[in-house]
This record gives C-alpha cells, sequence and structure tokens, in this order.
C-alpha cells in the first residue's frame, strides 16, 4: 500500500502538532495550524501583526519586517527541520 504526498504531508503535520507546545515553547510564540484537507500541503504559520496594509508600511517599518522575517524563518528551521528529517 502507497500513501500519497497529502496523506504524507497531513501524517507529518499531525505528528508535528502532537508537539505543538514544545515546538511553540522552543520559538517563544504561538503558531497558527492549518491541515488544510482541501490542498496537498497544511501550513503552520508564525504570524506577525502589523499596523495597516503591509504597501501602507514606511521603508523603514518594511526593512524592520523583512529583518524579522529572515531572524524568525531562521529560528523556524532550527525548531522544525530536524523534527521533519527525523519523520521523512
Amino acid at each position: 500500500m502507497s500513501a500519497s504526498e497529502k496523506e504524507r504531508n497531513g501524517e507529518i503535520f499531525e505528528t508535528l502538532k502532537q508537539d505543538r507546545e514544545e515546538i511553540e515553547s522552543n520559538l517563544g510564540t504561538e503558531l497558527v495550524w492549518q491541515r488544510l484537507p482541501e490542498k496537498q500541503a497544511c501550513r503552520i504559520k508564525w504570524p506577525k501583526p502589523i499596523d495597516g496594509r503591509i504597501t501602507e508600511l514606511t521603508g523603514e517599518q518594511q526593512t524592520e519586517l523583512i529583518e524579522w522575517r529572515v531572524d524568525a524563518m531562521d529560528t523556524f528551521q532550527d525548531v522544525l527541520e530536524p523534527r521533519v528529517t527525523e519523520l521523512s
């Protein structure tokens, strides 16, 4: 019996979600966990509230947001990549 990528993605998502508290604790933030059953992929988001629309931010605010996102992506990868690799 073979599993589709959609099924495997769902299995990985659910396994990660079981460790939600620890993952969020390691990141120091709450994440948004979206199973997306109608899609092939699942989503784990690290939201960042901003004042207004992104197109309305000043150049300095946009730069700060980009710097935050780069740092967040590095941290996100450091916390999640070992877990995903272990599941693959």
